[in-house]
């Protein structure tokens, strides 16, 4: 049990540097559009069409960060976790949010990643180790 409060700390550790990472990464793709963006609103329909954008942007952004925590070996309940995190914070719908959570679960079957994190690592050390 101490190998499993170890894992979830390194997990822990993981999605904190996935949050920063993508944090950042948002915030410089953001950027980009306020550059372009009035900072004041002339109407309702631009502050709307701002905010679509920054919505489209996030979805982006999540939709690949997850795809690429599965590639570099995060276990796949912790991406979903992350992705459930993200989509809440900044208020996604249910519609997006079932979108990306569905990404995660289409990358997790094409790199053969099962929904619990894998375990068999330490049965084939054990299994090898005793086989003569």
């Amino acid at each position: 049990s101490s190998s499993s409060n170890n894992n979830n700390n390194n997990d822990d550790d993981d999605l904190r540097f996935w949050e920063e990472a993508f944090f950042g990464s948002l915030s410089k793709a953001l950027g980009m559009f306020s550059r372009v963006s009035a900072t004041r609103w002339h109407t309702d329909l631009e502050q709307a069409e701002a905010l679509d954008r920054q919505k489209k942007v996030l979805f982006g952004q999540l939709g690949a960060f997850a795809h690429n925590m599965l590639e570099f070996g995060m276990p796949v309940d912790p991406t979903l976790k992350f992705v459930q995190k993200i989509c809440s914070i900044n208020e996604l719908t249910p519609e997006d949010s079932t979108m990306l959570l569905g990404i995660v679960h289409a990358a997790a079957k094409t790199l053969g990643k099962s929904e619990q994190p894998p375990q068999r690592s330490n049965e084939k050390l054990t299994t090898t180790t005793t086989t003569t």
